[in-house]
Formats: structure tokens, sequence, C-alpha cells
């Protein structure tokens, strides 16, 4: 869920996830390290997708992409990322949206 907490600067941490198109385990560690290197803290990793939260500039430099708001609600602009050493896969990165069944 996309959750907004306060860094120390004030800066909102943003929860995302990253799905790959298919199981590939050195796609998700080269964006693992890419998002570390950039100061983003990985919640939760498969073989197949990353859970993680960071600011909004730690998420667009280690993803290349910029963080926009679509409709209230917060977007991955491109979605598609390069997920691999090599530039052959590629993912969706994504905010999941809170559940609506409350």
């Amino acid at each position: 869920m996309a959750e907004h907490r306060k860094q120390f600067d004030g800066s909102p941490i943003l929860t995302f996830r990253i799905a790959l198109e298919r199981t590939d385990a050195a796609s998700v560690t080269v964006l693992r390290s890419k998002l570390e290197a950039a100061g983003v803290e990985i919640l939760h990793s498969s073989d197949r997708s990353i859970d993680a939260r960071g600011t909004k500039e730690a998420i667009e430099s280690a993803l290349d992409t910029r963080v926009v708001d679509r409709n209230n609600h917060l977007a991955f602009d491109p979605p598609k990322i390069d997920a691999g050493s090599e530039g052959k896969e590629s993912a969706t990165a994504y905010f999941p949206r809170k559940p609506d069944f409350y």
C-alpha cells in the first residue's frame, strides 16, 4: 500500500512494488542493488517482485522514472522499467492501492 510516512527531513516515504514479467532472480538482484545504492529500503523480495520504500527522489533516481499524481493516486511515469543487467528484462513499478472493502 502506498504509505506516506515522513522522513526526518520532512520528505514523504513512499511504499511501492516492482513486478517482473517473469521469474528472474538475476534481474531482482540487479534491481535490489540499484535501489539499495540510492537509499531505498527493501521490505521483501522474491524471484519475481520487490516491495520497497523510500523518498520520491531516491526512487526516481534508482529506477530512472518519475513519480506523478494521477487522479489522486501516485503512479510511475513510465511504469515500465529496465530490470535486467543487459536491458533485456522489463518490469512494472506501481504503488498498490489500499483495499476498498473496509
